[in-house]
Order: structure tokens, then sequence, then C-alpha cells
């Protein structure tokens, strides 16, 4: 039970993460206004762009993603 909460949370601060990423090197927003929609639905297609664009080089397996998620993670707490 406690593994679904803390798999969730970690899910959504890496999609919320990337949509501050994106908001911020594409469009030069400033991260200190919170839209938590506008930033999620931005990290979705952040995420879907990204790993399309990684699955014509590699294919996309555990690896991969873990690396990924290390790097969002570590990327939203440089920010914050």
């Amino acid at each position: 039970m406690i593994n679904i909460f803390i798999s969730s949370l970690i899910g959504s601060m890496v999609i919320i993460a990337n949509g501050y990423i994106f908001n911020y090197l594409i469009f030069k927003k400033n991260i200190n206004k919170f839209n938590i929609y506008k930033d999620s639905l931005l990290g979705f297609i952040s995420i879907g762009f990204i790993s399309l664009l990684l699955n014509f080089f590699f294919p996309l397996n555990k690896n991969i993603s873990s690396i990924f998620l290390i790097f969002s993670i570590f990327t939203y707490i440089f920010f914050f």
C-alpha cells in the first residue's frame, strides 16, 4: 500500500518537474509562478517528446527510464 503511494508521489513530482523545466527553458517563464495544471500538462508533453526522441536512438528500457527519472528529480531539486 505504501509502495503505491510513494510511486505515485514520485511520478507526479517527475511530471511537474519536467513541466517546470520545459516552461523555464523554452518559454523563459519565471518558476516562482506556480500553476500545477499547466505545468503538469507541459510535463506530459515534454516527457512524450523526449521519449520519442530517445526511442529513435536507443530502445526504451528500464535503465534509460531510470536515468531519465533520476535526472528529472535532480534537476527539480536544483531549481528549488
